[in-house]
């Protein structure tokens, strides 16, 4: 190699470095932020309880970085805070699809499911939304044609651990407010709370993850005669 082309052979080099780098980082910026999140709030809450914890819960998951444009908040409180549309089954129908083409290989899915009708028909294998209900087993399917490393599912409202072991299995981690047979109204379950409670963090790693949350609440909820149940 001549003492021109020794100059040029860096240079190239150097761009050539440099453009794998940056190519690198954009590889890195994509798959950093791949988290999703669907929340939904049925039709019956009479005192908005429901709605206001979900609204909790979208306001989270903002403050920890969550671009708005993947999350998808449906309820029948449409002039809520964050909310994309009426929680009717073409409305879930759309939300999920939407979700299953943002967050292709996505890192963490999450589900908020508030479905809190009075009995008899909490009593049931389906969730109960606005213009009609989703079985259970249909909504496993819906959530499982997103493909996430893992899935964080929350349910709250009367007999809501009806739904748990048919929405258990997997890379995911279930939660319900109550055990099936219990139809305690208000729910006292606050996700948010949990979550935001520096004294969850049990292994000290700095953050509260969806299960320290949960054992929070348990505690929160010791003596109230309402038990949550956890299912990974």
């Amino acid at each position: 190699m001549n003492e021109k082309s020794l100059p040029i052979a860096m240079i190239f080099l150097s761009f050539l470095i440099a453009g794998t780098i940056l190519l690198m980082q954009g590889v890195y910026a994509i798959e950093e932020i791949q988290d999703c999140a669907v929340i939904i709030v049925s039709s019956y809450d009479p005192d908005n309880n429901e709605h206001e914890k979900a609204e909790r819960y979208y306001s989270y998951l903002i403050d920890q970085g969550l671009d708005e444009d993947r999350v998808i908040f449906l309820s029948f409180n449409v002039s809520g805070i964050g909310v994309d549309g009426y929680s009717n089954i073409s409305g879930i129908g759309s939300a999920f699809s939407e979700i299953e083409m943002l967050c292709t290989s996505c890192d963490r899915l999450s589900v908020y499911i508030s479905d809190h009708v009075p009995p008899p028909m909490s009593n049931s294998s389906h969730f109960v939304f606005i213009d009609g209900n989703i079985t259970f087993s249909d909504m496993d399917d819906v959530m499982g044609s997103i493909e996430s490393s893992h899935t964080d599912i929350y349910v709250g409202g009367i007999h809501s651990g009806r739904s748990g072991n048919h929405l258990r299995g997997g890379d995911r981690t279930v939660i319900c407010s109550m055990k099936g047979y219990q139809d305690i109204d208000p729910d006292q379950f606050a996700l948010v709370r949990g979550l935001e409670d520096p004294t969850s963090d049990t292994n000290n790693d700095g953050k509260v993850s969806f299960v320290e949350a949960y054992w929070k609440e348990v505690e929160n909820l010791s003596g109230t005669g309402q038990d949550p149940v956890l299912l990974i």
